[in-house]
Formats: C-alpha cells, structure tokens, sequence
C-alpha cells in the first residue's frame, strides 16, 4: 500500500496572494513551482491537471483550487 501525504497549512492573505501570483507565473511560462507547507517542498510541474471545485452547505461555502500530476519515477 502507498504512503499518504496529507499536509494543511493557514496563509495571510498576502501571503496566499504572493503564493497565487508565482503560482501563476510559473505555469504562464511552463515553469515548475516549488510550493513550501510546513517544512516540506512540493515540486508542481506546469504540466497537470488543473481545476476549481465549488462546495455550498447552509453553514459553509468552499473554493477549493486543486492541481494534479503524477510522481516523478
């Protein structure tokens, strides 16, 4: 069985807005993106899949921004 990753991390919102714009950039120019969570480094290549989940309840609304890639070998 495969180990599983699951890291969260809160952001200011500058910095969730810094973090947006070189995020952006990077896959603008096809570049790969090193995203910093909590002492660990994800390295997001500018090639995956790339989507925008919306969730609603009576309590709750929720934008969920989810880029998915395959492991490097």
């Amino acid at each position: 069985m495969a180990n599983k990753i699951e890291i969260e991390q809160a952001y200011s919102k500058q910095d969730f807005a810094r973090i947006l714009r070189e995020l952006a950039d990077a896959l603008e120019s096809s570049h790969s993106f090193a995203l910093y969570i909590k002492n660990q480094v994800v390295s997001i290549p500018p090639d995956g899949l790339m989507k925008i989940e919306y969730e609603a309840t009576e309590s709750k609304n929720e934008i969920e921004l989810e880029l998915t890639w395959k492991p490097a070998a």
